[in-house]
């Protein structure tokens, strides 16, 4: 459980560096006077979102997985663990910890992308 609630700080975390980078190309843009060239051009407003998307993509992808990939280390330790050094009726009790432990990340990981979501669309809203 406590590996549970630091993961939801670190997630916290996570979510506010990527609502700072989603309000942050906006306003630069703005202040450099960037965003009028890019209005000035022929691409329509859902592909310059689009293309903010992607770049928020580009810098948040990968450290999101590797985030969730090790929030399911403790889980596999722990199965390991279980599975190694004891009997076969502890297996099923290990069995039901590491299933409890998957729908943990589970729920971390869709309330994540959930939230980032959320997240970035009012922050380019916002900026």
């Amino acid at each position: 459980m406590w590996n549970y609630q630091s993961a939801k700080v670190c997630a916290f975390l996570l979510k506010v560096f990527f609502a700072a980078q989603a309000c942050r190309f906006f306003v630069e843009a703005r202040r450099s006077g960037a965003l009028e060239l890019l209005l000035c051009t022929p691409l329509r407003n859902v592909e310059i979102l689009k293309g903010q998307w992607l770049a928020l993509k580009r810098i948040f992808l990968w450290p999101l997985i590797v985030f969730l990939l090790l929030n399911l280390v403790p889980v596999a330790f722990r199965i390991y663990q279980s599975v190694s050094t004891h009997a076969q009726s502890d297996i099923l009790q290990a069995v039901v910890h590491a299933t409890q432990g998957f729908m943990m990340v589970g729920w971390l990981a869709i309330g994540l992308l959930a939230d980032i979501s959320a997240v970035g669309w009012f922050g380019m809203r916002l900026a």
